[in-house]
């Protein structure tokens, strides 16, 4: 099974390439008609270097950078995949630079004087990247959580890492040997600041319930999605109940590699399509655009995993249920600072099956319990809401005028 894994992934990345080759042509001249042109100096590059699929973790950091390059800073992207750049060019005015080569993006750094450069991830491409040592190079991630991944030793070839709050500052510290601690800015969470000024019409007499499952992971231990396990039952229990509207937002990864997960994730969508032609006055949907944070809002409790779902959800102080999968109980075992996370929050899983509804209803009447308000600020710092953008903008012209640079 894994062998046949390996080989889906070697003939995916294979069609990409190809496919995009094909089409590079014809997107590198629209880019050359719509896009804002680069300057001759250009103090922050966004470096990202993966596929379609994961355009969502440079997505979210659009806002944020929109808000840096209009504080005097020239700021834009390099890409390497044809078909993102494409897509993030309808989404934002920054200029965009698509390279398939690091020859060109090297002498793109070093002709433009690129002062600092960011990655939104730990892809085996940032190493090749980090290689040009002129631009401060900046971790920012896509999300706060407690994922292993969150601990990579990899943190270290940066020259700093933004992280939220003091959470993730212990987490590191406990996590990765050796690191210089001095390397972290803690910046809350930018993209929590944006708020609805015309928020989705809904059915306010129904319990509005976000479930937001993360994907399945790439190994046994980042198995913290919950889709297979609980997902349909969670579904079905609040769509057969008048007092609930379903909002079912799955992760843009969901049902990449397990079979069983991408089952579930095609029953529960058709599960939630089915009850929304039934009923349209609900409100039951799917929901993939680009804003996460919008669904959060529109919320009255929200479900998720260990991911960056259920921190965000924290920081705008939301009802939370936080699903157990068994990676995360093992992790809550080995871990002090997932143990906190653990206990801090209220749970849900298969020994709630039946019970859901009454669960959900519980928590959506109950006020935010003491330890997810004291989670919020330990991961999010006491000034974390409204704040995160300044304290992005700030840490960012730091770290590219930081005399040790």
């Amino acid at each position: 099974m894994h062998y046949f894994s390996k080989l889906m992934r070697i003939a995916t990345m294979t069609a990409r390439k190809v496919n995009g080759s094909i089409h590079e042509s014809s997107i590198r001249r629209n880019l050359n008609r719509t896009s804002l042109p680069f300057g001759e100096t250009c103090d922050f590059v966004v470096y990202f270097a993966d596929p379609l699929e994961q355009i969502y973790q440079v997505t979210q950091w659009i806002k944020p950078l929109e808000s840096l390059s209009s504080n005097a800073q020239t700021v834009g992207f390099v890409i390497a995949d044809p078909f993102v750049a494409r897509e993030l060019a309808k989404q934002t005015s920054l200029p965009i630079f698509l390279t398939r080569s690091m020859e060109s993006y090297e002498n793109f750094v070093l002709e433009r004087r690129v002062r600092g450069v960011f990655y939104v991830n730990n892809s085996q491409a940032n190493f090749t990247a980090l290689r040009i040592t002129s631009p401060t190079h900046i971790h920012l991630n896509h999300g706060e959580s407690d994922k292993i991944s969150m601990v990579s030793n990899q943190l270290k070839a940066y020259d700093f890492a933004f992280v939220a709050g003091d959470a993730a500052v212990e987490r590191i510290r406990s996590s990765i040997r050796r690191f210089d601690t001095n390397r972290l800015a803690t910046i809350g969470r930018p993209q929590l600041d944006s708020r609805l000024e015309n928020p989705t019409q809904r059915n306010t007499s129904r319990i509005e319930v976000l479930y937001a499952p993360t994907w399945e992971g790439d190994s046994r231990h980042m198995a913290y999605g919950s889709l297979p396990s609980i997902g349909p039952a969670v579904i079905e229990e609040l769509l057969s109940d008048k007092r609930f509207t379903v909002v079912f937002r799955p992760h843009p990864k969901s049902g990449t590699w397990s079979k069983e997960t991408r089952k579930a994730l095609n029953h529960v969508e058709d599960r939630v399509s089915k009850a929304a032609a039934l009923d349209p006055l609900a409100g039951h949907r799917t929901d993939r655009t680009s804003d996460a944070t919008a669904a959060m809002l529109n919320s009255d409790v929200i479900i998720a995993d260990n991911s960056a779902m259920t921190m965000d959800a924290v920081g705008l102080d939301k009802p939370v249920l936080l699903s157990m999968s068994d990676a995360m109980r093992r992790q809550s075992r080995n871990s002090p600072s997932t143990q906190k996370t653990v206990e801090a929050l209220r749970h849900i899983g298969p020994e709630n099956v039946g019970k859901i509804a009454e669960l959900v209803a519980e928590v959506a009447a109950a006020p935010i319990p003491q330890g997810q308000a004291a989670l919020r600020e330990r991961v999010f710092g006491a000034e974390s809401l409204g704040t995160g953008t300044e304290r992005f903008i700030r840490a960012a012209k730091q770290a590219i005028e930081d005399p040790a640079n």
